[in-house]
């Protein structure tokens, strides 16, 4: 009698688990795949593609640093007329983030009509999204105000626990002399990383 080898039998009970994991066209979460093992949509992705394309959109018509972020509280259900995925109801929050000392490029009611721009095609008939925009300052830039007796190099250890770092200080404030004294109240931006 001739036995199989626990190695090919281990592979194929991780297979069918794998398999059964992911479900059929109904299931709520993650991908599906139909009996040919073609990729089904589901509601999560859809979400998922969309949130990924608004914040992308969003972040587009902004200036160089801010950046989008975009959450949808809602998974949109199958419309079988419309054939595609809308929401009967969509909570959409846009997280702004740039420099804490500029001023938005775009004022928030802009940003709201682009966003219900973009989901007019996406929302069920005669529904619309409820969208909040917020703005935060990034963590990649941080502001220090000089005071007497500051040097970069103090500076440099007091944010990073180096001295080797006040040459990324010098340059991220290119109107600071970095040879020259630093003058208290100056403001000066600080880098995230050294």
């Amino acid at each position: 009698m001739r036995t199989i080898p626990a190695f090919p039998l281990l592979i194929l009970a991780l297979l069918a688990l794998t398999l059964a994991a992911c479900g059929g066209p109904n299931t709520p979460r993650g991908l599906s795949f139909d009996e040919n093992g073609g990729r089904l949509e589901t509601p999560t992705a859809e979400k998922d593609r969309t949130i990924q394309i608004l914040a992308q959109q969003i972040t587009k018509g902004l200036e160089t640093p801010w950046q989008a972020q975009a959450s949808i509280a809602e998974n949109p259900e199958w419309d079988p007329i419309a054939e595609k995925f809308l929401w009967k109801q969509a909570t959409i929050v846009i997280t702004v983030g740039g420099p804490a000392h500029a001023a938005l490029p775009t004022a928030e009611p802009e940003i709201a009509t682009a966003v219900a721009d973009f989901m007019k095609t996406r929302m069920a008939k005669g529904k619309r999204p409820i969208i909040a925009v917020n703005r935060v300052a990034t963590v990649s830039e941080r502001l220090y105000t000089v005071r007497a007796g500051d040097t970069l190099v103090k500076i440099s250890v007091a944010y990073f626990g180096s001295e080797d770092a006040w040459p990324t200080i010098a340059d991220a404030n290119p109107t600071v002399d970095s040879a020259a004294p630093l003058v208290p109240g100056t403001l000066l931006k600080i880098p995230a990383d050294p």
